[in-house]
């Protein structure tokens, strides 16, 4: 083996573990699993409760399915109530605690929307302007969610009823 070999040689290996390097990223923390909003479960809501300010309260109780008690009764939109309960699973893209903090910039001061779910009272402020992350109250923690279901939130109680199909049966998504 002459002396050009063994150079390239010794810098395909020097190019294999500076390969090697790049890849395993020794030293560099592995990003955590971002965490969840809450540890509630969906199977376990039995109650849900929507407030927002000037409007009628919509309660929500799981029986047989899904029902609308009030403002309304009516069988509500399985699809629709999976929105909801998919806000217990959020995943949390930053947090930080409420105590001494003016939550007026927030828009957690005077709540846009509130959402109980049994016991566990979620309060909706406004959008980080940034990303548009939804910051919510829960707690006494300031979170940074994905806005998968405020727009569901602001909509009366109609957009809540199961719609029959013709012929006796009922729709899984509902009308728009």
């Amino acid at each position: 083996m002459d002396s050009r070999q063994r150079l390239n040689l010794v810098l395909l290996l020097i190019l294999g573990a500076l390969a090697a390097v790049a890849w395993l990223q020794p030293g560099r923390e592995r990003p955590a699993v971002p965490a969840r909003l809450t540890g509630l479960q969906p199977a376990q809501v039995t109650r849900i409760l929507i407030e927002r300010p000037g409007k009628a309260a919509i309660r929500l109780r799981r029986k047989q399915g899904w029902q609308l008690e009030a403002p309304v009764k009516a069988a509500a939109d399985p699809s629709r109530v999976a929105v909801f309960l998919g806000l217990l699973q959020a995943r949390i893209q930053s947090h930080f605690p409420a105590a001494s903090r003016d939550l007026a910039p927030f828009h957690l001061a005077r709540p846009l929307a509130r959402i109980s779910f049994n016991n566990t009272l979620i309060r909706f402020g406004g959008t980080a302007p940034l990303n548009q992350y939804r910051y919510v109250l829960l707690a006494g923690e300031i979170y940074l969610i994905d806005d998968q279901s405020f727009y569901l939130l602001q909509a009366g109680p109609s957009a809540l009823i199961a719609t029959p199909l013709p012929g006796g049966g009922e729709a899984q998504g509902g009308g728009q």
